[in-house]
């Protein structure tokens, strides 16, 4: 086995054990956001955390155990490697890219070193939506009873005709 064999698997298991990590903690997230409040509530980052420890549970052991059972197996050719894992960096800095843009951002023309994805820029009186989570109604149990108002004419010099100075149950 050569070094750089040894250096794919040492870093492809390091990445399946960080993408688990990183599966088990959006999941427990979502768990305790959906559980406590009355409204379940779905942030974007909950979203990305769960498809990136998704498909690296995936494809990750894919390429580990194939790899090892199977000598010159499709899966484990330098090409289809090279596309996965080119695939799930392209995804990733695609979705850090649209986080930074929808914060007002200029994310597109500058290098990854420089680009601000998390950066809130100060807006100049335009509503900005970034953070805004998903709001998911719950089923009512209770009947939704919207209020009854009336216009009634203040500071006026006598009674208003039709109405008691008694509240009206």
């Amino acid at each position: 086995m050569s070094s750089i064999s040894k250096f794919r698997i040492a870093a492809l298991s390091l990445s399946l054990f960080l993408g688990l990590v990183v599966l088990g903690l959006a999941v427990h997230w979502i768990q305790i956001t959906t559980s406590v409040i009355r409204f379940t509530i779905i942030y974007d980052f909950e979203i990305v955390a769960l498809v990136a420890g998704v498909l690296t549970a995936l494809f990750l052991p894919l390429m580990l155990v194939v790899g090892q059972i199977r000598r010159g197996a499709f899966i484990s050719k330098v090409t289809v490697e090279l596309v996965t894992l080119i695939f799930l960096y392209t995804v990733t800095l695609l979705v850090l890219a649209l986080v930074g843009q929808s914060r007002g951002n200029t994310v597109w023309n500058t290098s990854v070193a420089e680009a601000h994805f998390f950066e809130n820029k100060p807006n100049n009186g335009s509503p900005q939506l970034y953070g805004v989570p998903l709001y998911i109604q719950t089923p009512a149990t209770y009947p939704l009873v919207t209020p009854q108002y009336t216009m009634v004419q203040q500071y006026s010099a006598g009674p208003v005709p039709g109405h008691s100075a008694l509240p009206q149950v």
